[in-house]
């Protein structure tokens, strides 16, 4: 994965993929679909002879291990091992209710949103910068929906790497 031109830590990535048969995708389709990347800088479109895939990042943290934890309790089954994991549109929805529930309601933060300890995974304090990551996550997470309702047959999955 790319560092993003960062020293080591925890960063985390959330991707959306489709993948198109190669005859019936166009230029035109294939343009259109990378076009639309929430984050075009991370875009990638691999070929084979029967399918095309079309890969971007839709979202991107550094040590937000709160968020990070939240993956692995919600959609890992509590394994944290780097690996790619489906995420569905309502894993999405759920964790924008609790960023916004915890960005109303600050003093449940350890309830809803607890941090996680880990090597180089980042401050676990309930502090401004904790706050300021969720309000980046909540504009991160709205528009991934926006995309989705836009694109629906783009699936998405989560994966971290420190």
């Amino acid at each position: 994965f790319p560092s993003h031109d960062r020293p080591m830590g925890l960063d985390m990535y959330l991707k959306a993929k489709r993948y198109f048969y190669h005859d019936s995708v166009s230029k035109k389709i294939l343009d259109l679909a990378v076009t639309n990347s929430p984050a075009p800088k991370s875009r990638k479109a691999d070929v084979n002879p029967r399918f095309v895939g079309i890969e971007f990042e839709v979202a991107y943290w550094r040590k937000a291990n709160e968020i990070h934890n939240w993956f692995v309790e919600n959609v890992q089954n509590g394994i944290d091992d780097c690996n790619e994991y489906d995420v569905s549109e309502k894993h999405i929805e759920m964790l924008l209710g609790i960023v916004r529930g915890v960005l109303d309601h600050p003093e449940l933060a350890k309830n809803l949103l607890p941090t996680q300890e880990g090597f180089f995974f980042g401050s676990t304090e309930y502090d401004e910068d904790y706050f300021n990551e969720l309000r980046h996550t909540y504009k991160m997470l709205t528009d991934v929906l926006a995309f989705l309702k836009d694109n629906p047959h783009f699936y998405l999955y989560y994966q971290s790497s420190w």
